[in-house]
């Protein structure tokens, strides 16, 4: 129902306007869901040389995290990484606390997502979330939560781990926002799986799966499904 919606904004946009600009990056994304990258990705890059050409350096800058979610729908882990250190660099160059914070939370669940091991580079970039976050940006303390989750479970740290995973997913659920609900089950679901927890690791899962299904994120629920597999959860 979505795309057809966009389209129809993105049509009646002036060229060049930001409008234009805004629609280029709401239908890349829902294409991407789609799994029709190389649309997105052109549609995307489109809407952030709008903005670059308007001045918004910023707004350019953290349109990065709209790339990772295309990168990550595309199953390419190298290319979110590189789209978010891009963006992370020219927001630090900027100045920026208001865009830094949540690409520094995308950039730090990517290099979570890299290995199983600790990573001193997420503790890193989990400082600068907690230090530069506005009160009130939800999103942030969802992905701190959850992140940090892992490192701790990481750690041996499980009691702990699991408190602030579980934290991350009552917080995601306050939100409409069904990425960061899922972001956040994934998260709770690797603390899951160290801690021996079968029974809510394959609910958590499950929920997770179903609310891609949903929302028509084929590819959102196909990257998942491989995250949960290598957890070694195998759903119907």
């Amino acid at each position: 129902d979505a795309v057809p919606r966009a389209q129809r904004v993105l049509k009646s946009a002036r060229e060049g306007s930001l409008r234009e600009a805004a629609a280029f990056r709401v239908v890349a994304l829902l294409l991407a869901y789609q799994g029709r990258i190389e649309e997105a990705r052109a549609l995307h890059a489109r809407g952030v040389e709008a903005s670059r050409a308007a001045g918004l350096l910023v707004t350019a800058a953290g349109w990065s995290m709209g790339s990772c979610v295309i990168e990550r729908r595309a199953g390419n882990a190298e290319a979110e990484e590189r789209v978010l250190r891009e963006g992370y660099e020219t927001l630090s160059a900027l100045s920026d606390r208001y865009f830094l914070p949540t690409v520094a939370v995308y950039l730090a669940e990517v290099i979570a997502n890299r290995s199983a091991d600790p990573d001193p580079e997420v503790d890193d970039l989990c400082a600068v979330v907690r230090e530069r976050t506005l009160p009130g940006d939800l999103v942030n303390f969802v992905g701190l939560d959850t992140t940090e989750g892992r490192m701790l479970a990481r750690r041996g740290r499980l009691d702990d781990a699991l408190a602030l995973a579980r934290r991350g997913v009552e917080s995601a659920d306050t939100t409409d926002f069904f990425d960061l609900r899922n972001r956040a089950r994934l998260g709770l679901a690797e603390v899951l799986s160290r801690a021996g927890e079968r029974a809510e690791l394959e609910r958590v899962a499950a929920e997770a799966l179903s609310t891609y299904e949903a929302k028509g994120d084929v590819a959102g629920g196909s990257w998942a499904r491989r995250r949960l597999e290598n957890m070694g959860v195998i759903l119907a």
